[in-house]
């Protein structure tokens, strides 16, 4: 009876294990003018990434901004979507506790940049990324002045594989609970 207890227990902390490594935390904190990212192949008709975002510090480096960057790619470059949070120092009349965060996506020869809005440092922010058929969707969710959610519709071509990657430069973001999808 304790052999079967403990055999059921070991099995479902297995269980548990394997669901906790589907998703990853990363506490990306790099110093001005270095970067640091975390890329992962996935493959399938259709591509999502989710998790959280949480802009903690931004490094002022004289040259380059804080980014931090939410990206789906096709390998050969031909398309990418990436959910941008850029906090540039040369504008002074900018809140010090704010960093704007954009949708900039490319396919083939068309580039279109979308503003999300304002993001509060120390706050954290749910995303999602999705590609389906040609079709996408960019979702930034959080605590915004504006409004409590933000979604963003656009087009890459259909694909059947993609890097995922997130990753920051010369700042402190805290990205939380990702799942990179298949």
């Amino acid at each position: 009876m304790i052999r079967t207890v403990s055999a059921a227990l070991g099995i479902a902390l297995l269980a548990c294990g394997s669901a906790q490594a589907q998703t990853i935390d990363y506490d990306c904190d790099t110093p001005a003018q270095r970067v640091s990212a975390i890329k992962r192949a996935v493959s399938g008709t259709d591509f999502s990434m989710s998790g959280t975002v949480t802009p903690r510090e931004a490094y002022d480096s004289g040259e380059y901004g804080a980014t931090a960057g939410i990206r789906l790619e096709a390998p050969d470059g031909s398309w990418f979507v990436n959910i941008g949070i850029v906090r540039s120092f040369d504008d002074e009349d900018r809140d010090p506790d704010e960093v704007p965060a954009f949708l900039h996506s490319k396919s083939g020869d068309i580039e279109t940049v979308s503003t999300f809005g304002n993001m509060k440092l120390g706050r954290a922010y749910r995303f999602t990324l999705t590609v389906a058929g040609g079709r996408g969707k960019a979702v930034l969710d959080g605590d915004y002045s504006w409004v409590e959610a933000r979604s963003i519709d656009f087009e890459v071509p259909s694909a059947t594989q993609a890097i995922a990657s997130i990753s920051c430069e010369t700042g402190h973001f805290l990205f939380g609970e990702v799942d990179f999808g298949r």
